[in-house]
């Protein structure tokens, strides 16, 4: 027989990959802060870095999905394109791709967006209501940026830069939270307890904002098929 306490435990948000998929569905503001979440899904060092054919990398396959949903919520082109590099040591790539007289514009916006973020604790003074932002910068930094995994449900993560580590914080506390901050040598940390983890994690679960794909999840699960493509490098390994 199962106790309540465990029903409670088991129900929480686990650190993994297969547990974040449920970030993919939110549904999009069709304002600026769904650009907020696809300049910060394709920014997980801080900055964009377009490549000549207007492609991106991408992180994760999570994110390249919650991309897919976002791109089709504001208009924008967008395919995800899958690389294989077969070998001793194969490895696979994901690339967002922006096609056709749109795609500079797209990145136009984006790098727009990621000037808010460049301001550090005062990105969001200019929002009438900052919360749907605040909720799109942590969901996107989830997806893409990775955990420091702790114990008992604790976590930490890790700002790209000082600016952007700041735009975190002051996220967070519109969200009433106030994580931890620490210095090394790979950036700045912030880091929750395990209350505070539990509520971030429940605020951009039950926002408001969910669409119940539930009842018809195969027009966007169609979407992510028919916009990701496979490809396989030559192997160019003995």
């Amino acid at each position: 027989m199962v106790s309540a306490s465990q029903t409670a435990t088991s129900a929480r948000m686990r650190f993994s990959d297969v547990s974040f998929e449920a970030f993919i569905w939110p549904r999009p503001t069709h304002g600026s802060a769904d650009w907020i979440e696809l300049a910060t899904l394709l920014s997980p060092r801080g900055r964009l870095a377009a490549r000549p054919a207007r492609s991106l990398p991408v992180a994760s396959d999570l994110a390249a999905k919650r991309l897919l949903v976002l791109s089709y919520a504001v208009r924008i082109p967008c395919r995800i394109v899958t690389t294989t590099q077969p070998g001793r040591r194969a490895s696979v790539t994901l690339d967002a791709h922006f096609d056709g007289e749109d795609g500079q514009e797209t990145l136009r916006i984006m790098s727009t967006a990621l000037q808010r973020l460049s301001r550090g604790t005062t990105w969001l003074s200019e929002f009438n209501d900052p919360i749907p932002a605040a909720r799109a910068l942590w969901r996107a930094t989830l997806l893409s940026n990775g955990l420091i995994r702790s114990h008992n449900f604790s976590f930490t993560v890790r700002g790209p830069s000082s600016e952007r580590a700041a735009a975190l914080a002051a996220a967070a506390r519109v969200l009433s939270l106030s994580p931890t901050q620490a210095r090394d040598n790979n950036g700045v940390r912030l880091s929750f307890t395990p209350d505070e983890a539990d509520h971030l994690l429940q605020e951009l679960l039950d926002d408001g904002t969910r669409q119940p794909w539930e009842r018809n999840p195969s027009q966007l699960i169609h979407l992510h098929r028919s916009t990701m493509e496979a490809r396989v490098a030559p192997d160019l390994v003995g």
